[in-house]
């Protein structure tokens, strides 16, 4: 008979240093999720794809209007193109082809082909049905029982472990920087978007965010679209619109309106029948702080918190600091003060890919640093996350 090699059985040091691994490189990924940005990610040999092997979940990525792209063939083009001069433009080289479709696969991969709001909210059902039969079975003596081990309808993740693990991964962050001509941009970008509907993070009418897997962020030239935000609403990317149904559709916060509604009735004529929604969130700059706040109450749709980065040039700034008569880190964490009183991230760019900047950086209060060198910006992560270990322990 075939025997089975002997594998010895591993001592309870080996187990330790091992379970030691894995909570560095977990502590590692969380690390790396909520600080880095892959500045121009298009340019690495794997675009989106370094990044999330590394842990980066923020990720920039510039485009252009086809119509910028000499040649017959870009009339027929019906997504945006991806380069950081027009020089660069190919017809190969959209948003769909590079990022869309091969992000809805890892979500697909990762996560199973579901819809974040649609099993939140069924777990937010099934735990109140638990405490209401755990009422019902204290006041008959224990004689009921009403759990999940005896509902066959229950998956095999429990509602509560699904919300828990949802909560601890940070969202993707993907950032948009419109080059030129944002109105030829925004109307391929939504019905490009539409293959990662069930994923985005999008708001209501009432300005009311429902967080999902993805934030679109966009930035750049922007012309036309900030405090304009009501008439980029489209279609619920939550999927078609059906009848309601306890099982079947998330609760909504508030009402939400039909397509044709206040706001131009733009989704009606993409998606007819469908609840439209907000799906694009803005990049800020510090120039804009002073207004945003008094324009929130009284403009739900283009309040504060459709804009939860504020952004700045790490090099230009020395130049700003310099004429308010200040050191530029003086100035960096007054700008990361007021932001994160309002709720904000703050990100920065051109800042000098070294690990004594990215140190410096994270030492003034900034969250997110674009970096264009993804795996030594993990291993310098994972370097910080050891040294405070070590310093705890």
């Amino acid at each position: 008979p075939h025997v089975l090699p002997f594998t010895p059985t591993p001592t309870l040091n080996e187990v330790l240093k091992e379970n030691g691994k894995m909570h560095l490189e977990s502590a590692t990924d969380r690390e790396v999720g909520e600080h880095g940005h892959a500045h121009n990610d298009y340019e690495q040999t794997q675009p989106l794809h370094s990044a999330l092997k590394n842990g980066i979940k923020s990720i920039e990525v510039d485009v252009f209007p086809p119509s910028f792209l000499s040649g017959p063939d870009s009339t027929s083009l019906t997504s945006p193109l991806v380069a950081h001069t027009k020089h660069g433009l190919s017809a190969a080289k959209n948003i769909t082809a590079m990022y869309i479709e091969p992000l809805r696969k890892w979500l697909d991969d990762t996560y199973g082909d579901t819809d974040y709001a649609l099993n939140a909210a069924k777990a937010r059902r099934r735990r109140k049905r638990d405490r209401i039969g755990d009422a019902v079975s204290s006041l008959c003596g224990g004689l009921f029982r009403f759990s999940a081990d005896d509902d066959p309808s229950y998956s095999s993740v429990s509602p509560a472990s699904f919300t828990t693990a949802s909560a601890q991964q940070p969202e993707i962050n993907l950032l948009i920087d419109i080059k030129r001509a944002p109105s030829a941009v925004l109307p391929l970008l939504q019905s490009s978007l539409l293959p990662l509907r069930r994923h985005l993070t999008t708001y209501d009418q009432a300005g009311n965010v429902r967080r999902g897997r993805v934030r679109v962020v966009l930035s750049g030239d922007l012309t036309g679209v900030k405090g304009k935000l009501e008439e980029w609403m489209c279609g619920d990317f939550g999927g078609a619109y059906s009848p309601p149904s306890v099982e079947d559709v998330p609760e909504p916060e508030v009402p939400m309106f039909r397509g044709g509604g206040a706001g131009g009735g733009r989704a009606s004529r993409l998606w007819p029948g469908f609840e439209e929604r907000g799906i694009f969130f803005i990049d800020g700059r510090v120039r804009d702080a002073a207004g945003e706040a008094a324009a929130a109450a009284a403009d739900p749709i283009n309040s504060d918190d459709k804009i939860p980065l504020v952004s700045f040039n790490y090099t230009w700034l020395r130049l700003s600091a310099w004429c308010q008569g200040k050191s530029r880190d003086v100035v960096v964490r007054e700008i990361c003060e007021e932001a994160h009183g309002r709720g904000k991230k703050v990100r920065v760019y051109g800042c000098p890919n070294t690990d004594k900047d990215w140190e410096k950086v994270s030492e003034l209060g900034v969250d997110m640093i674009s970096v264009d060198e993804h795996e030594r910006f993990r291993e310098f992560c994972r370097n910080r996350v050891e040294e405070r270990r070590v310093n705890e322990s």
